[in-house]
């Protein structure tokens, strides 16, 4: 089946902009791309998308980039070309910021997971 059968799915591609002065950081919508979506279970995904010439390889993500599915904010972990010149597979996972107070210490902390 070719991949444009399979793009169903509407994403969003973020890529972080660092502010001056390290201050001030935030992602910047990139473009939102037709993609097909594989559930991995544990809040982990991976997409595939029709190529583009600016997200090729792991070294394209730099500093970071994020992507929105469904109205949730993903972490993208790596990105190869899969197809050349045709697809590329954007692996991320759902990050989940948890708030834990220890109430014998009084003490709170932020866990991130996976």
């Amino acid at each position: 089946m070719a991949l444009t059968d399979d793009l169903r799915e509407r994403i969003q591609l973020q890529w972080l902009i660092e502010g001056a002065g390290n201050v001030g950081h935030h992602y910047q919508p990139l473009d939102t791309v037709w993609a097909s979506v594989e559930d991995q279970g544990d809040g982990r995904y991976r997409f595939r998308i029709r190529y583009r010439d600016d997200l090729r390889q792991k070294d394209d993500l730099e500093p970071a980039m994020h992507l929105v599915y469904r109205g949730v904010t993903l972490v993208v972990d790596d990105v190869s070309e899969s197809v050349r010149h045709t697809e590329v597979t954007i692996a991320a996972h759902r990050e989940i910021i948890e708030e834990i107070d220890h109430l014998a210490t009084g003490t709170r902390r932020i866990k991130s997971w996976p």
